[in-house]
């Protein structure tokens, strides 16, 4: 027999530990001293502390090891929870090393331009939701075209088009650019609207976006005049991050209003999975 300082020796672990186990049923001692309350263990309860050290080490908690010891799993059983939890574990160093990728990526951008702002770095990595938009569109052969004069009249077409069908635009408005079949771009003007909203009037239509899994977003602050700067980094942030955009960007206008210098807008690119 060996007091449950000698057995914590033995298994490196602390008296705490030992313990705990003892009261939550995990592990009992042997036996107690019921005078003095000294908790005695067996040689060959090692076994039994190192079976659930182990399973504690693949990531068990201590519910699920309580539940496998009491239940007394077949090897059968223990192979498939051992088998999930490979899958768990793997799902997890992949997103673990996609964050050192994008820990790399942001220091590329700061060495890259030590004058700039940490926040003009700040991009994240989010899911966005389902939107139900009306949407306007104009063809332009190319992005080196300025889209203020393009996007000004398309959005008036939509306002107007609200306005007669008596809709409440629901949340910020939004851009979108889509590739063509022959090769030209679309630039598409969107008002976010209520998912029972009826509009009908020439030049525009309703379109639902399904949500999102993986998007990279920078908040801009400016006119939209400068945010190739922005659209830069988050190009730069790309590719030093490994990650793969899908399709052209999106904007979402957070506070365009008043002078263009304090315009908020979210750029965003749709990541691959």
């Amino acid at each position: 027999m060996y007091g449950i300082g000698q057995f914590a020796q033995l298994a490196h672990v602390s008296l705490r530990t030992l313990r705990h186990y003892d009261e939550i049923g995990l592990l009992r001692p042997a036996t107690v001293d019921p005078t003095t309350g000294y908790r005695f263990y067996r040689a060959g309860q090692l076994r039994d502390l190192n079976r659930i050290l182990g399973l504690k080490d693949l990531g068990f908690t201590l519910a699920e090891i309580t539940r496998l010891v009491e239940e007394q799993v077949t090897t059968e059983q223990m192979l498939g929870m051992l088998r999930l939890r490979r899958a768990d574990a793997e799902r997890a160093a992949a997103e673990e090393r996609r964050r050192l990728d994008r820990v790399a990526a942001r220091i590329q951008l700061l060495e890259g331009e030590p004058e700039v702002n940490d926040l003009d770095t700040a991009i994240v990595v989010k899911p966005l939701p389902a939107l139900h938009l009306v949407v306007a569109s104009e063809p332009v052969d190319g992005f080196d075209v300025e889209f203020g004069p393009i996007f000004g009249p398309l959005y008036a077409r939509l306002g107007a088009a609200l306005e007669v069908a008596g809709v409440v635009p629901t949340g910020p408005s939004v851009a979108l650019y889509e590739e063509r079949d022959d090769g030209r771009i679309d630039v598409v003007a969107a008002l976010q609207i209520p998912p029972d909203a009826q509009i009908e009037a020439d030049g525009v239509s309703i379109r639902h976006l399904p949500p999102i899994d993986r998007a990279a977003t920078l908040v801009y602050h400016g006119p939209m005049s400068g945010c190739g700067a922005g659209y830069q980094r988050l190009e730069q942030w790309m590719s030093a991050a490994g990650e793969r955009p899908v399709g052209f960007s999106r904007e979402l206008y957070l506070d365009c209003d008043g002078d263009p210098e304090s315009w908020v807008t979210e750029l965003q690119f749709v990541l691959g999975p």
